[in-house]
């Protein structure tokens, strides 16, 4: 009986161990899918947000604050001369996640 125990046990250690591993994939792969969504934004904003003269810089605001400035210009709320194009394109969870890497970036040293 008790061997059996040690080989159940066993089991579910490599059991969990392959769950975490597939959960850390899935979310490598989602942290690329938004980087590569939020590149498109680097074109106007400058990589990581860190934009230069006449556009706004997005590092070093909160998630929150750009998001909602993205569901502005997604809904018309906003005005502007061509965020309403890119903003519409994406869905709020995409906004979402696209708003957060923003905030994530680490502002530069100035």
């Amino acid at each position: 009986m008790k061997h059996h125990r040690v080989w159940l046990n066993g089991r579910l250690v490599l059991a969990a161990a392959a769950m975490l591993q597939s959960a850390a994939a899935v979310a490598q792969t989602k942290d690329l899918e938004v980087a590569s969504k939020a590149a498109s934004c680097n074109a106007c904003h400058g990589p990581y947000g860190r934009s230069q003269a006449g556009v706004p810089t997005l590092e070093g605001r909160s998630a929150d604050d750009i998001f909602t400035s993205l569901k502005g210009f997604a809904t018309g709320k906003r005005a502007a001369f061509v965020m309403h194009h890119h903003a519409k394109g994406y869905s709020d969870q995409e906004l979402l996640d696209i708003a957060t890497y923003f905030a994530q970036q680490k502002p530069r040293r100035r």
